[in-house]
């Protein structure tokens, strides 16, 4: 996988780019999407390990994760849904391009269910962040869940980049747990212009 440099910082549009973390890919359980997951071998450059088990997030709410630095981080989270079967927000059919229903439903824009997930990067104020955050929504007797990466906060600079990429997910969220890993790093080196 390919990830593009922060073109602003090298004030160019050359295509610089590094690769991403190794990544195993398999298919999910229905044999319908491709799942990637950071292979096992970055689990030895953990450090120390953070764990908070059992919060009750409520709508709205925030929970900081202690002791990480901003510069680099390895998260791992996982959500169970509670009140599942009462919260249903109707999804239309017509939404078939994800990666443009998280554009439209930014992680400012509430829904039913959702968006629930993580804010990394995040600046003193909340002034910037970007947002890896899932929603769900009911299509007559199934869940379809969403995940997006919304990049529209990551930074006040009107000229910078801020594509927001979706998926939708291939999980029943009535009997599976939602499973989050996101590695970030501001560690990459570049050359000073």
């Amino acid at each position: 996988m390919w990830v593009n440099l922060l073109t602003h910082i090298l004030n160019r549009k050359d295509g610089r780019g590094i690769h991403a973390t190794p990544r195993a890919i398999v298919l999910d359980k229905l044999g319908k999407q491709l799942v990637q997951w950071p292979v096992k071998e970055l689990e030895t450059l953990r450090e120390r390990a953070v764990h908070i088990t059992g919060k009750l997030l409520k709508q709205g709410s925030l929970l900081e994760v202690p002791n990480i630095t901003a510069a680099q981080a390895d998260l791992e989270v996982t959500f169970r849904i509670s009140k599942l079967k009462e919260a249903e927000e109707k999804f239309d059919p017509k939404w078939t391009d994800p990666q443009l229903l998280c554009s439209q439903k930014e992680a400012r824009v509430k829904g039913v269910v959702g968006p629930f997930g993580l804010f990394t990067l995040v600046s003193k104020g909340l002034e910037e962040y970007t947002a890896v955050c899932f929603r769900i929504f009911k299509d007559g007797g199934k869940y379809v869940v969403l995940m997006c990466s919304d990049q529209s906060r990551s930074s006040l600079d009107s000229t910078k980049d801020k594509t927001t990429y979706g998926t939708f997910v291939g999980v029943v969220p009535l009997h599976e747990k939602l499973s989050l890993r996101t590695l970030f790093s501001y560690l990459i080196p570049y050359p000073r212009i």
